[in-house]
């Protein structure tokens, strides 16, 4: 036991005290942004991405895309949006501006959190930081929930939206859209269960359950069917969304856990555009805990396979391919305070499943604080060989060792503090016909909250790439933030702004600056009245050519409730997006959306709206884009 403690003393020595280490993901977001901010339920929401290419190998087109993930406030995680793969090739140290559209599902309402990801070659290149973005409820009439015999309630909502879009070239077309969204939380057998549900229909995809999730939280099993997350081994199995099934059993000290799935969507490929197969995940973990050190072991196994009859055309060069990935975890604490984890895994890979397989390993160890009030500590090393692949684990960049340390400390309701440090190198056999791309990321924030005064945030980050040798690679991106929030009486105001500054030394790319800011306010007039407002503005600036992009949105908000008491409500919410560069380049267009909605309570806990929506959106670069948009719809919603 002695020796156990004085060997775990010096991992934690070992991991805090590391100064030169080398550091390289192959890609990085400069901007994220999603806009309007605030969003109405049932609109439609704007990610952009402004990415760079911090490796030395060319992003090849279409073999890389980009997605965003959405979590609720608890930052649990919800829904992802659809992948839009890159049209052109990127290379070292070049960016690409991106814009993911996602329509938020009517049930959606208050504050969520999302985070971006770039893929290239099937790997997961980079994850985001959580972000926020705010809800506005759809328009309804009060409703109370009558008292039930049955442990179960929610609401259901039902909808249909008939649209006629007319281009400014172009023949006019027409197109529908029905959703029905249901949320349940109850009890079965004394267990609590849960079920969300979103659906769709319209001309393009006819039906499409596009999210769902049952969960069943038993005393000695769990069971979560649908959109599922499992979390094994971070080697194995974690932060991949898959639609399956999750069954996790526990007795005493000894837990298992199996998950079947699809993760992976089929999409048919063309002449010259490979498609992608679907992709089904198969596995489970077996975990056992110990009487001493509050300490546990498990095995998780996890395989992957294409289904290589599941697409008709594959497109020039895709193949089917499998992956088989064994690992193993260990964590006990050395004091009531210290906690330690190590995780091992080894993968088979097969680029081809009728070829032979390549295997390789990686392994990743974590020291952490616990029970320890207002503080957190996450201090980790990790280590993937250059042939490790495992599809299940999207974080687990391959070719890359890691250090990375994570820390915060808070005094309720006066002060905050972050800190966070990451440096990472690839190349791990030292490969002289690569570049080693070594990355260094540095970054804090202070928060100041106290009732007398506002709530202010302060942010700074330092992200540098460097080859080897460097006149192939050698950036960096600053990047300060500030934030300001305060409430008085019955409204809220909070601004925000961010800089960043990205410098390419070997100039092979041009010089960056992007200024980004955010406004939202939200206030009652009297009782029956609400509105809500924000502004997200951004300007890039090419500090070579001297371009500048400006992209500017604007939302407003406005619910009349009550007009007639507990009967009749309404509500009007619009957005303006303008999108411009100059000198005048490559970039012009502008879209503006106006909706307005009444809504009838015809029961106490049922009630009918009908709305029309005016959509806008003008491309000065390109009159076949241009066109207009208008649209009716009808929604019930029901609680129960």
């Amino acid at each position: 036991m002695k020796m156990l403690r004085n060997s775990s003393i010096i991992l934690l020595v070992f991991v805090v005290c590391v100064k030169h280490l080398f550091a390289a993901p192959s890609g990085n977001i400069q901007l994220l942004l999603a806009a309007p901010d605030p969003a109405t339920a049932g609109d439609k929401i704007l990610f952009q991405i402004i990415a760079l290419n911090t490796g030395a190998e060319i992003w090849k087109n279409s073999q890389y895309f980009f997605e965003v993930e959405i979590y609720d406030a608890n930052k649990n995680y919800i829904i992802k949006t659809d992948k839009i793969t890159g049209k052109s090739d990127i290379v070292s140290s070049e960016t690409t501006l991106i814009y993911i559209p996602f329509n938020i599902p009517t049930s959606f309402d208050g504050d969520y959190f999302y985070k971006a990801s770039i893929t290239v070659n099937n790997q997961k290149v980079f994850l985001s930081e959580f972000q926020n973005f705010t809800v506005v409820p759809l328009s309804k009439a009060t409703i109370i929930s009558k008292p039930s015999k049955v442990s179960l309630g929610g609401n259901t909502i039902l909808s249909y939206k008939q649209s006629i879009k007319t281009y400014e070239i172009y023949e006019s077309s027409q197109d529908y859209t029905g959703s029905f969204n249901i949320n349940l939380v109850g009890k079965t057998y004394d267990a609590p269960v849960s079920l969300n549900l979103y659906a769709l229909y319209n001309k393009e995809d006819n039906f499409d359950l596009d999210n769902f999730l049952f969960n069943f939280y038993g005393k000695t099993a769990q069971i979560a069917f649908g959109d599922i997350q499992p979390s094994y081994n971070s080697l194995v199995l974690y932060g991949a969304g898959v639609r399956g099934l999750n069954i996790s059993a526990i007795k005493e000290r000894f837990g298992a856990s199996v998950v079947g799935a699809e993760s992976s969507k089929k999409v048919e490929g063309t002449e010259t555009i490979n498609g992608t197969f679907e992709r089904y995940l198969y596995g489970g973990e077996i975990k056992q805990g110990l009487d001493i050190l509050n300490a546990y072991f498990a095995v998780t196994y996890i395989q992957s396979i294409d289904d290589k009859g599941s697409i008709n055309v594959k497109g020039p060069s895709l193949l089917p391919i499998k992956n088989n990935v064994i690992g193993g975890t260990g964590y006990f604490e050395l004091t009531d305070y210290v906690g330690i984890k190590g995780e091992y895994a080894q993968s088979d890979y097969w680029e081809d499943i009728s070829s032979g397989s390549v295997k390789d390993n990686g392994l990743k160890a974590t020291l952490s604080l616990t029970n320890i009030s207002n503080t957190s500590f996450i201090g980790s090393y990790s280590r993937i060989e250059p042939d490790f692949r495992s599809l299940g684990a999207p974080s687990s960049t391959n070719d890359k060792e890691m250090y990375e340390v994570s820390t915060s400390y808070s005094i309720p309701d006066w002060v905050g503090i972050s800190a966070y440090y990451n440096i990472s190198h690839d190349n791990l056999v030292e490969d002289s016909n690569k570049t080693t791309t070594n990355q260094n990321l540095i970054s804090s924030s202070l928060s100041i909250q106290r009732p007398t005064i506002p709530m202010l945030t302060f942010g700074y980050s330092i992200n540098s790439a460097i080859g080897d040798p460097d006149t192939s690679l050698n950036n960096q991106t600053v990047t300060p933030s500030a934030s300001i929030s305060q409430s008085i009486g019955q409204t809220t105001l909070s601004i925000s702004y961010q800089n960043s500054k990205f410098t390419d030394k070997t100039k092979i790319s041009e010089d960056l600056k992007t200024d980004s800011g955010n406004l939202n306010i939200s206030t009652r007039l009297g009782k029956n009245i609400s509105i809500s407002a924000g502004s997200t503005l951004s300007k890039v600036y090419n500090l070579i050519s001297s371009t500048v992009t400006n992209s500017n949105s604007y939302s407003m908000n406005v619910n009349f409730a009550n007009i007639i008491e507990n009967k009749l409500s309404s509500a009007i919410w619009g957005s303006y997006t303008k999108s411009h560069d100059y000198p005048l380049q490559s970039t012009d267009n502008e879209n503006i959306t106006g909706t307005a909605e009444i809504s009838y309570n015809i029961k106490d806990n049922l009630s009918a709206t009908i709305g029309f929506t005016h959509t806008e959106y003008i491309n000065d670069m390109n009159a076949t884009d241009t066109y207009k948009d208008e649209s009716g719809n009808i929604r019930l919603s029901m609680s129960f």
